[in-house]
């Protein structure tokens, strides 16, 4: 399995290549304040926040606070935790998997990818 950074650029290139805006947050950069999500993605099918994980990295407490922060607020979150090479899930800021979907592969997967995530937030309660 590689590495959950380069799992996760690969997944920002390829929403940037299905024309999505994809604000990358870094802790090095120290534009992150602690707690906040990896990735901000703005497209026509979703706009929201990212938390990017591993297949084993836990969320922080401070995470789980700022994703709930952000939902209270009515912004769109989700974790997504990639847990094999064909294989990423949707889970909430406390953990629970809301749906196991394809790992995109391709700039159009990523794009379905946005509209499962939208097809999510109109059943999720905020």
């Amino acid at each position: 399995m590689e590495q959950e950074r380069d799992a996760a650029r690969g997944l920002t290139a390829l929403l940037r290549r299905c024309n999505a805006r994809v604000l990358a947050l870094t802790p090095g950069e120290r534009q992150q304040a602690t707690g906040w999500p990896d990735r901000y993605v703005a497209h026509p099918y979703w706009s929201g926040w990212l938390e990017l994980k591993g297949p084993r990295t836990r969320v922080r407490p401070a995470q789980v606070a700022a994703l709930r922060a952000l939902r209270a607020a009515g912004a769109r979150a989700w974790v997504l935790r990639f847990t094999s090479e064909d294989e990423v899930v949707a889970e909430d800021e406390g953990g629970c998997a809301a749906a196991t979907l394809a790992r995109p592969k391709t700039p159009r997967d990523a794009a379905q990818l946005l509209r499962l995530l939208a097809a999510l937030d109109e059943k999720r309660p905020r």
